[in-house]
């Protein structure tokens, strides 16, 4: 588990954007062995600050779990309809289907955190 894996597991933003800004060889799209990226790993610790950092400094949003979830799968399967729409205005593919033959949308429109499904409005 790399050090930003680490302090995403801690919720540590502070010491994240430190050791992104001052660290030497940080990969911020470095997996561990279930394929979980460290903004995999933030939304499922709910941190809005977390996602906001990682995605400042490259985070690819299109990188799939073991389960074929990319980041935006997760914050529809967790119903964080903020980091959902954070995601899409960073570029996030919704077109991108997990093993389930899933699209981030298939779930969203599936979950009550969507209500009346406005996730569709942030897409046009």
């Amino acid at each position: 588990m790399s050090p930003i894996h680490k302090c995403i597991l801690q919720n540590n933003a502070e010491i994240l954007q430190i050791l992104i800004t001052f660290g030497k060889n940080v990969d911020v799209n470095q997996t561990v062995a279930n394929g979980n990226s460290p903004l995999h790993l933030a939304i499922e610790k709910h941190s809005i600050d977390l996602v906001e950092i990682l995605l400042k400094h490259g985070a690819d949003t299109t990188l799939k779990n073991r389960q074929g979830d990319t980041a935006l799968h997760l914050s529809a399967k967790v119903s964080f309809t903020e980091i959902f729409r954070m995601l899409i205005e960073h570029g996030a593919n919704v077109s991108l289907v997990n093993c389930e033959g899933k699209t981030a949308l298939d779930i969203a429109g599936q979950q009550k955190g969507f209500e009346g499904n406005n996730f569709v409005q942030w897409l046009t």
